[in-house]
């Protein structure tokens, strides 16, 4: 069997004939894969899941779920589940009836529905609720009857629209373990859209950052953290510092302001320019020494701090260059403004964007 339950291949989406808002040569999914659509707003992401779910036709291109063209298929016979951010739950029906809906849709009986609604509903934690009305419903709550609704007709595919922008940070990340949990207890594939990094970074298998219509990396997280594909993906996902220069010999690069940064790129001839990214938490910092600093270690003055609690980000300047650097809050407490200090990473973590 394929282990691509769906295949994206030359699809362009345009509204005015000229211009595409989405252009992807290939994209595949692997079953039991949950993937995040990771990008700004307007990036593509949302027309490119609305063509999945039959809501929007590509203008070209091939859309294929279990090796099954999509493209003439009207949503309602596509099998595949999708849940939005406004939840989009009838107001005049109980969490049962609106869970029941899309089998009601199917012909099921309500005796025949009475065991897979009870099992969506203690799926996601809402048993005993069953008789209860949206308005008396918490936000948090009326989210889970949404998913419980589309995960009760046992789709192929489930799709999410950012369904946690709503809720507040505490019990949007209560959600992200719960759909964790219910992904792997199900082994259902997801895909699922968001412009919230740590969302995208905590929940995926894998991660496809997009922009202005394009995808411009997809990967484990970890790959699209510390080895970012493009300065986009760099620049847009997590902290860093970016910084241009040339290649010297040996693999350094040579960065105006830094010196000769040491890296693991070899490949690269000398006089190449490149931009080098060193993410905020690789940097070791300590107070200046009586010693010059050494290789892969600057001297540099503590120019600000702020605090985020657990962590605290220092950004120390040498001349017109500033870097960021993140340590953890209990190793702060003695940094101060104006201070001189010296910065130290490993080389192993210094990334190359040619």
């Amino acid at each position: 069997m394929n282990d691509n339950i769906l295949a994206i291949a030359n699809a362009r989406k345009s509204y005015d004939g000229r211009t595409n808002v989405v252009e992807i040569p290939s994209l595949d999914i692997r079953r039991g894969e949950f993937v995040s659509f990771l990008g700004p707003s307007g990036s593509g992401k949302t027309t490119t899941l609305m063509m999945i779910a039959g809501f929007q036709a590509p203008t070209q291109g091939s859309i294929l779920l279990n090796g099954r063209s999509l493209v003439d298929v009207p949503p309602y016979k596509r099998n595949i589940g999708v849940v939005f951010q406004n939840y989009a739950l009838f107001p005049h029906l109980t969490v049962a009836e609106n869970v029941r809906y899309p089998l009601r849709m199917r012909g099921e009986t309500k005796e025949r529905s009475r065991r897979r609604i009870a099992h969506a509903l203690e799926l996601v934690g809402l048993t005993g609720m069953s008789d209860r009305y949206p308005r008396q419903l918490s936000g948090g709550q009326q989210q889970r009857v949404a998913l419980a609704r589309t995960l009760v007709f046992e789709p192929d595919l489930i799709l999410l629209d950012e369904p946690l922008g709503a809720l507040d940070k505490n019990l949007r990340e209560h959600m992200q373990v719960e759909l964790r949990r219910i992904h792997r207890e199900l082994g259902v594939t997801m895909i699922y859209v968001t412009h919230d990094q740590t969302e995208a970074m905590t929940m995926s298998d894998r991660i496809a950052v997009f922009n202005r219509g394009k995808i411009e990396q997809i990967g484990a997280p970890e790959d699209v953290y510390y080895q970012p594909a493009t300065p986009f993906v760099a620049s847009f996902v997590g902290d860093s510092n970016i910084f241009e220069g040339r290649m010297s010999e040996g693999g350094a690069v040579s960065v105006p302001g830094l010196g000769d940064v040491d890296t693991s790129r070899h490949d690269l001839p000398a006089g190449r320019a490149v931009s080098v990214m060193m993410r905020p938490e690789i940097f070791k910092l300590r107070p200046q020494a009586r010693t010059a600093a050494g290789a892969n270690e600057r001297e540099m003055v503590i120019r600000d701090s702020v605090n985020y609690g657990e962590s605290r980000l220092i950004i120390a300047q040498s001349g017109p260059l500033s870097i960021r650097t993140r340590v953890l809050g209990v190793d702060a407490t003695h940094i101060a403004a104006g201070d001189n200090c010296v910065i130290a990473w490993d080389p192993k973590h210094v990334h190359v964007l040619a």
